[in-house]
């Protein structure tokens, strides 16, 4: 089941080859997204244990020419291994500072890259943690964390099981659902 792009509450229900065929035309509609005036859209699929959810997302990223996504399974992070460890800066400064430092998996806009876009697939996503969920708010509405900014054709799926499959998830935050199509 895949949340459609146009109906924030509606879902569209499907086979394997129509999910991945909504997936791929999502991708395609994000790599010009930005550059066209749109926001780009972030895909939630549910389903079923052990139903291959995530092979169907490298699937749509590879036949939609994007490199090979970062697999980040959200059930195994936690928030710093995604906002970056914080850093003191002006130690010597009698007002010290932090900053996060940021996670050289995630690409930042205007670094080169190999013409291809980039791309994550968030997996078990509710089954995260609270405090994970929540740190991925500003990642799947504003494509940035703390103060790194993902290039234009970044894309990125989530998926998950359902509470009715007993797989052991937390009620994902209704802000983060719906900043999801």
């Amino acid at each position: 089941i895949m949340q459609h792009e146009n109906q924030s509450r509606d879902f569209v229900q499907g086979t394997a080859t129509e999910i991945l065929t909504e997936l791929v035309n999502i991708l395609i509609f994000n790599k010009t997204a930005v550059a066209n005036g749109f926001r780009r859209i972030v895909a939630m699929v549910w389903g079923d244990t052990s139903t291959a959810k995530s092979s169907i997302g490298h699937e749509a990223f590879n036949l939609s020419g994007y490199n090979t996504p970062w697999d980040f399974r959200a059930n195994l992070y936690e928030p710093p291994d995604l906002i970056g460890f914080p850093l003191v800066i002006n130690k010597d400064s009698d007002y010290p500072k932090s900053i996060h430092a940021p996670l050289a998996r995630l690409p930042e806009k205007g670094d080169p890259g190999n013409g291809k876009p980039d791309g994550m697939i968030i997996d078990e996503l509710p089954n995260a943690e609270k405090d994970m969920q929540s740190a991925l708010y500003q990642l799947v509405y504003d494509f940035m964390v703390g103060n790194v900014v993902l290039p234009d054709d970044y894309s990125i799926i989530c998926f998950g099981n359902r509470a009715q499959d007993h797989a052991g998830i937390n009620e994902m935050p209704q802000p983060l659902k719906e900043r999801m199509r």
